[in-house]
């Protein structure tokens, strides 16, 4: 990665992700009363795609290797699950197309479709000395995943060279469907009296999971016939309350409490062996704001706190097994934004703006639980959590970020100044600094695997300009990463992935 962040390996020549999506939606609002009316949407989504994708790499005997197993240099693994001895390197060579073996490639071909009505009542009255702004909303929600999948195999030389391939039938590596329905029903008041407002709500959710698993082999009569149906119900309650206070027309102050849930997709939540609990979360969050009606000066103070409870984890992120989704347990959040914004053009009125911001955000995120690398179910966990230890970093939350920014903004011509800087992550929750996963071998013994490590710091900055041709016409050119910079943004799925190379845009907009 050093030596060539932008590195394209032989292997992946076959790859490609052709994508189709579509939304539409019709809405109508009914104004049923001077302070009452009715909002009602009727939608419908659909997004396919066919990502046919290097999936992993083998011997022709059958031994394979993950992509983040053979880009930390690992060996290739026996049928047992063994690493083979003698074959350490071996797998990153056939990935580059530098030695004899088989490329994977896995056709990843799903539809997902979303479609739903929802209708919100809004009232509006006074009582005694408060105005309340009253909502109620229903929505009955449906969607699913249809998984129709297959995997090819493509033999190579030492060359590089395709000298054979086995191409199956789709349907034949993965053939499911999932599916979720949801009731949701919420209820909130806005209550404003004098100077202060008050955001009270409560949000409840019932969901209907069911899980369809087809025939996968091409020759029996049960081929992309339902094989095996699962079912299971969810209900979950999320209350809240928001504070604002006005102190006078410079300072405000505000702070609230509010539950949040996130929830398992239908395979992992139907599952008798290990069902996956919901993910909660309880957020506190008191800030001040200021701001200098006419001066050009904001300022924003916030402090917030969140404890995680059955913290969801993906499975199999770039592992080479067949993973299952767990809940790693429990993760506390805390931490503080800042954000100030000044416009001297403004306050002074030189006829011009010149807008400067900077913000900063102080992250405390650790894991508050130890994580199995066992799984609950006792199933090797593949994840990035695995083998994480009570008071760990959580990975891929930075312990700081800052951003800064200025410009000079006359009425037709403007140009401006972007810099942002990001403190280095943890791509795993045990805390590795080099691509050792203590935890992710079959026998849980260390092995090679490169979503280990660490993600760098960097420094970016971003310059953009527009021109005013006339009212109607305007010209834009904008520089990501100026300086080039050349940095680990992520590990995942299979190992370090470079950030945003330099990348110049030009356009133009008409107003008409």
């Amino acid at each position: 990665f050093r030596d060539d962040p932008y590195r394209r390996y032989v292997s992946t020549q076959f790859d490609q992700i052709p994508t189709e999506h579509w939304r539409s939606y019709l809405r109508h609002r009914i104004q049923l009363a001077e302070q009452t009316r009715l909002l009602s949407t009727v939608y419908y989504n659909q997004f396919s795609r066919a990502w046919y994708k290097l999936h992993d790499v083998r011997r022709a005997g059958g031994q394979s290797a993950g992509l983040s197993r053979a880009l930390a240099g690992g060996p290739f693994l026996g049928p047992d699950g063994q690493p083979v001895a003698g074959t350490e390197g071996e797998p990153l060579a056939v990935l580059r197309g530098e030695a004899e073996g088989v490329w994977r490639i896995r056709n990843n071909n799903r539809n997902y479709q979303s479609y739903g009505v929802e209708s919100i009542l809004q009232h509006g009255m006074n009582l005694g000395f408060s105005h309340h702004a009253i909502e109620l909303g229903v929505r009955l929600h449906e969607d699913f995943e249809d998984r129709f999948q297959k995997q090819d195999d493509y033999t190579v030389d030492s060359g590089g060279n395709v000298t054979g391939a086995t191409i199956r039938p789709s349907g034949t590596q993965d053939n499911r469907r999932g599916t979720a329905r949801a009731l949701a029903v919420y209820l909130k008041d806005r209550i404003q009296w004098e100077r202060w407002s008050v955001v009270p709500g409560v949000r409840y959710e019932h969901i209907w999971y069911t899980d369809h698993r087809r025939g996968t082999d091409p020759a029996a009569p049960d081929f992309n016939e339902i094989v095996r149906e699962r079912k299971s119900t969810l209900d979950v309650v999320a209350p809240g309350v928001g504070v604002h206070y006005d102190a006078d027309e410079r300072w405000a102050f505000f702070g609230g409490v509010h539950k949040g849930f996130s929830l398992p997709g239908p395979s992992a939540a139907v599952d008798p062996s290990n069902p996956i609990r919901e993910e909660t979360s309880l957020g506190y969050e008191a800030g001040v704001r200021y701001r200098d009606n006419g001066g050009g000066l904001r300022g924003e103070v916030v402090f917030f706190y969140t404890d995680f409870e059955d913290l969801i984890v993906p499975d199999n992120i770039g592992g080479a097994g067949t993973g299952t989704t767990e809940n790693a347990g429990d993760v506390r959040t805390y931490g503080l934004e800042t954000a100030l914004s000044y416009d001297p053009g403004v306050r002074h009125e030189w006829g011009f703006r010149m807008p400067m911001q900077a913000a900063i955000t102080l992250t405390d995120a650790t894991v508050r639980s130890d994580v199995s690398a066992s799984g609950d179910s006792g199933g090797a966990v593949e994840s990035v959590f695995a083998g994480g230890r009570r008071g760990n970093r959580l990975p891929y939350i930075p312990r700081y970020q800052i951003s800064m920014g200025t410009g000079v903004d006359f009425e037709r011509f403007g140009i401006f100044l972007d810099a942002f800087y990001v403190d280095s992550t943890y791509a795993s929750a045990n805390n590795a600094s080099d691509e050792v996963n203590p935890f992710g071998g079959p026998n849980k013994t260390p092995s090679p695997d490169a979503r280990f490590g660490k993600n760098d710091a960097y420094f970016l900055l971003d310059a953009s300009a527009r021109y005013r041709v006339s009212d109607a016409w305007v010209l834009h050119l904008s520089v990501q990463n100026l300086l080039d910079r050349e940095y680990i943004a992520s590990r995942l799925p299979h190992g370090p992935r470079p950030g945003h190379p330099r990348f110049l845009s030009a356009g133009v907009s008409v107003e008409f």
